[in-house]
């Protein structure tokens, strides 16, 4: 069986060949009156949990009281989403416990009056999310879905974009913190170590959505909401995802993408690269190839220095920016893509050696943006060369790309907060001066929006049709070549 992304005839690498053969889902006792389905409009108990932020809504404007009026419809709108991908059960449930008991938090002021309340919504909010998020792509089939055979590669990327989804929600919940604060006064309680708290909760939360979906995946079942009738045994168990044009979602994505007909299709002319000198593009040998190498020379460099000086710290931080610039030349990233990462590792090690930080104006914007966009980019790559994602030279509608904007910004921006929670442990442990609560809804905020803009610079280069290795030197300007280069990888 191929996999998305993969030609019929095409075998994975040696260490991604194993394939898991999911079981068939089986029947199961559950009563009508939990699993439904009821009728169209009510269909089963989750529905009437979803109509509790509207009836509140409803309840306010009667007793003239709107201060959470747009909280509580916002709230509704958004516990549809699981209805409307027509998720499973357990997914919607944990989703809607998170919107609830947050939104709910906030009406009654519990995150103030319970011990314990606000590590709860950090936990399920995220958990369910992250889980939705996952489910989406399934269902754009950017990631195959749950009921389908699948390997050691899917597995991880599962628990890498669940973990990165989660983050992503979190971050944005304690930007929206520090906004609703700054905006509109609602005096919420939020501190630096509160919040790494809460980011903390986060990552945990996400953590369990992806043991979970494993869990799901060993079970056989699918992310599609299976019919009541199925479940007690009346009528036959699906075993794998509905048709294509029978997917909601899907369907739209198809009608938004006639606007604008998918790169890919025979006989479409293949756009060659810009024809560049060799004192650019390479490839001058076999150590050092092109520019971008004398970036990871000059961190090599910079570790022997440092660690001939005995500086252990910042000799680590050249090596682990090394280590990981080497990888990318290693995984064969596109020429920009590669130099923004190696940039990134190189001015997060220097700038820390010299003190750049503190002392040059704006070189923390600088390495931040360039390091947050590079790895939003080098991240979704890698799920491209293990083919737990499609490959861009693949025929992509819109709908696909939105979900690839999706997961790339995500994926940096869980970085990123992640690299907040690291910095929070490493300034306790070597008793530094703390950040505060501002500087790092800064540091998310450049954080996400730098994620977002890589993501889009890989849509673009996707929307040019060029590929996702890095191109002999030599092929750069020969469109008949490359079409060769590109048909072999």
């Amino acid at each position: 069986m191929a996999r998305i992304g993969q030609s019929p005839g095409e075998r994975p690498p040696a260490l991604w060949r194993r394939i898991v053969v999911r079981p068939k889902p089986m029947p199961t006792n559950l009563p009508k009156w939990l699993v439904g389905d009821w009728n169209r409009v009510i269909r089963d108990p989750l529905d009437l949990l979803r109509l509790a932020p509207l009836v509140g809504a409803i309840v306010s404007i009667l007793v003239g009281d709107t201060t959470h009026l747009a909280e509580l419809v916002g709230c509704f709108l958004v516990v549809l989403a699981p209805r409307v991908l027509n998720v499973q059960r357990p997914f919607d449930l944990i989703f809607q416990l998170g919107m609830n008991l947050a939104i709910w938090g906030n009406v009654f002021g519990l995150f103030d009056q319970i011990y314990g309340y606000d590590k709860v919504v950090h936990f399920l909010l995220p958990c369910g999310s992250a889980m939705l998020l996952y489910i989406c792509l399934c269902h754009l089939r950017l990631v195959p879905d749950l009921s389908e055979d699948a390997g050691l590669h899917d597995r991880i990327a599962m628990i890498m974009v669940t973990l990165a989804f989660g983050l992503t929600v979190g971050g944005i919940f304690e930007i929206w913190e520090w906004f609703s604060n700054t905006v509109f006064g609602t005096e919420m309680f939020v501190t630096y170590g509160d919040s790494i708290g809460d980011l903390i909760d986060d990552a945990l939360g996400a953590l369990m959505g992806g043991v979970i979906l494993l869990f799901w995946t060993g079970r056989g079942w699918g992310t599609w909401r299976t019919p009541g009738a199925a479940l007690r045994g009346e009528e036959p168990m699906p075993t794998g995802p509905p048709d294509r044009n029978s997917d909601l979602l899907a369907r739209f994505g198809q009608r938004i993408g006639r606007l604008r007909p998918p790169r890919g299709h025979a006989g479409e002319p293949v756009r060659p690269y810009l024809s560049l000198p060799r004192w650019l593009a390479g490839d001058w040998g076999r150590v050092l190839r092109d520019p971008v190498d004398l970036i990871r020379l000059s961190l090599a460099l910079g570790a022997v220095v440092a660690l001939l000086q005995g500086d252990w710290d910042h000799g680590a931080r050249f090596l682990f920016g090394l280590g990981l610039s080497v990888l990318v030349r290693v995984a064969e990233a596109p020429r920009p893509f590669d130099a923004a990462f190696a940039l990134g590792m190189a001015f997060q090690a220097w700038g820390a050696y010299t003190g750049a930080y503190d002392s040059v104006s704006g070189y923390e914007l600088i390495a931040r943006v360039v390091t947050s966009l590079s790895i939003a980019v080098m991240l979704y790559l890698l799920l491209v060369r293990i083919r737990a994602v499609p490959d861009l030279s693949g025929k992509t509608d819109i709908h696909e790309r939105t979900g690839m904007l999706l997961l790339a910004t995500s994926l940096g921006f869980g970085v990123g907060m992640l690299y907040e929670i690291g910095a929070w442990a490493s300034n306790g442990l070597f008793d530094a001066e703390p950040f505060t609560f501002d500087q790092l809804i800064g540091h998310m905020a450049i954080d996400f929006a730098a994620s977002a803009a890589g993501a889009t610079l890989l849509v673009m280069w996707d929307r040019r049709g060029w590929a996702t290795r890095r191109v002999p030197a030599a092929l750069l300007s020969e469109a008949h070549t490359y079409r060769a280069y590109t048909s072999r990888t």
